[in-house]
């Protein structure tokens, strides 16, 4: 799934990445933010999409089945700017999406779910006054986990903390972060759940990817963090996923060359760095954003370029990686 300013768009893939058919336009652009989740054999999108003030339409953020029916619908949202962000998690016939509602200084943690085709009223997590970020959710075990920051102005510079929430508990927090704009996501790592941050640590720092396994309690400790990469380009949304028995942290950079690049490294048990750094770069191409999925053991990236000069129509390029021995990594056409 994709979103550009043609529209909302799917291509079906095996599961090495190559396409098994041709692109279908399923709706109309997600300018607010996109993602997808599978609930056994079905696809599931959450699709923000920003308002028109000229004709009186309120900003909204869609479910949709991957035939591009809608399937829920929630609102009026105001999505802020565009990394504003969005996150969808399924399972057992149950969807739940999470997304920021911004009002003037101010921006709320929402969830909201879709059950056996009937949704919820949406819900705020966070706390009144604060400044939150879009909620990053995943099921660990059968368990509905979510993570965000929220941060407000301690004098002159912005402070915050992250905070994280299973269903049925309060929510906890823990590490401090320094920005407004901290971007979360989060994924089982059997048991247990890792929490990965675009943060400056410390402030004015370049922004980095951060992550830690959440403890029995859901805090996340100084001690605990590690950092596998820096996340400096504009668009970056680090994630760090669990694929067969190996982690792999996944974010974009920039280079002292002006080369915006997927970092790539895999990461050990305890989310210290395992292996150096790889990197998906092409000179005077730009790929400010990637994600990751884990299909049959091996790490499929999707890498989504930007437009320049040299590069007028940008492209969608997937790597399929696996660990082994002398293993030879594929690019399939784009």
């Amino acid at each position: 799934m994709w979103s550009d300013r043609g529209g909302l768009y799917a291509r079906g893939l095996d599961p090495a990445g190559r396409p098994t058919d041709a692109a279908r336009r399923l709706g109309a652009s997600c300018e607010g933010g996109l993602a997808t989740a599978l609930d056994g054999e079905r696809a599931v999108i959450a699709c923000a999409r920003r308002g028109d003030p000229d004709r009186d339409r309120p900003g909204s953020v869609a479910l949709l089945d991957d035939a591009g029916a809608t399937l829920a619908t929630f609102g009026p949202v105001g999505l802020g700017d565009a990394n504003g962000g969005v996150s969808v998690a399924a399972q057992g016939g149950r969807v739940v999406v999470g997304y920021r509602d911004v009002d003037g200084s101010s921006a709320r943690a929402m969830v909201a779910d879709l059950i056996a085709g009937e949704p919820s009223e949406p819900r705020a997590i966070s706390s009144e006054g604060t400044h939150a970020s879009a909620p990053a959710l995943a099921f660990v075990g059968s368990t509905l986990h979510m993570a965000w920051t929220e941060s407000w102005l301690n004098g002159d510079a912005p402070t915050g903390h992250l905070l994280a929430q299973r269903e049925g508990d309060p929510p906890r927090p823990s590490l401090r972060v320094s920005g407004f704009d901290v971007r979360t996501s989060l994924a089982a790592d059997g048991e247990r759940a890792i929490v990965t941050l675009r943060d400056q640590r410390p402030r004015g720092a370049s922004f980095r990817s951060f992550t830690g396994h959440l403890d029995e309690a859901l805090r996340l400790e100084e001690d605990h963090l590690h950092s596998p990469s820096r996340a400096d380009a504009p668009e970056a949304r680090p994630e760090v996923l669990r694929c067969g028995e190996h982690r792999f942290s996944v974010a974009t950079r920039q280079s002292s060359r002006g080369v915006t690049m997927v970092t790539l490294r895999r990461l050990g048990p305890d989310l210290d760095r395992a292996e150096d750094e790889q990197q998906i770069y092409e000179y005077h191409r730009r790929f400010p954003l990637a994600a990751a999925a884990c299909v049959d053991d091996q790490l499929l990236v999707l890498v989504g370029e930007r437009q320049t000069e040299r590069q007028p129509t940008p492209r969608l390029t997937t790597y399929a990686l696996r660990c082994a021995p002398g293993r030879e990594h594929a690019r399939t056409p784009p």
